[in-house]
C-alpha cells in the first residue's frame, strides 16, 4: 500500500470522528442549555403589589424587606466626625417590568429615617424628611453622636406591614 492509499483511507475515518466528536459537542451543549433555569422562574413577586416583580440585589443599592422597592443612598456630605448634621439623598424605585431598569416611584406609605447604634443600643436626633420629587427624599438632620458602627433604617409602612432596608456605617 503506498501513501496515498494510506492517506485516503485515514481521511474518511478522521471525518467521521470529526462529525462524532462535533455531535457530541452539541449535545452537551444542548442539555447544558437546556436545564439551565430561566431567569422568569427566579424573580419572586410580591402579591400584595399586583404580581410586580421583586428586585434582586443586583439591580439595587438595597431592597426594602417584603417589597417590590429598591432604595439607593447617595451623602450630600460624607460624614468625617462625630456631631455634624448631615444630609442624604434617598431614591425609591421599582424594576421596570420590560428591561428591569429603574422607574422612580414614591412609598405607598409614610417614609421614616431612624439612626441606630446597636453595640450602644441607643440612636440619634430625630432625622427630618422632605419629598424633593417622585420617589426622591432628602434626609436632614442625620447626626452620629459618637464614633462606632451605626446603622441607618429606611422604612415605610402600608397595608402589608413594616418594610426596612438598613445601611451598615462606620464612622
Amino acid at each position: 500500500m503506498n501513501i496515498k492509499e494510506c492517506l485516503h483511507q485515514v481521511r474518511p475515518y478522521d471525518s467521521q470522528k470529526k462529525v462524532f466528536a462535533l455531535a457530541q459537542l452539541l449535545f452537551i451543549c444542548s442539555v447544558a442549555l437546556g436545564c439551565a433555569r430561566p431567569i422568569y422562574e427566579t424573580r419572586q413577586t410580591d402579591p400584595s403589589s399586583g404580581g410586580q416583580t421583586k428586585p434582586d440585589s443586583s439591580e439595587c443599592m438595597l431592597v426594602f424587606s417584603n417589597s417590590v422597592y429598591c432604595l439607593d443612598i447617595q451623602w450630600k456630605t460624607e460624614p468625617t466626625r462625630p456631631g455634624e448634621r448631615l444630609a442624604l439623598i434617598f431614591k425609591t424605585s421599582r424594576p421596570n417590568s420590560y428591561d428591569k431598569s429603574k422607574v422612580l416611584e414614591d412609598l405607598p406609605g409614610e417614609a421614616k429615617v431612624y439612626l441606630w447604634m446597636p453595640d450602644m443600643n441607643h440612636g440619634s436626633a430625630k432625622v427630618r424628611l422632605q419629598k424633593l420629587d417622585v420617589g426622591t427624599y432628602e434626609a436632614s438632620n442625620v447626626m452620629f453622636i459618637m464614633r462606632g458602627f451605626w446603622q441607618i433604617h429606611f422604612q415605610y409602612q402600608d397595608s402589608g406591614g413594616m418594610h426596612e432596608a438598613i445601611v451598615d456605617y462606620n464612622l
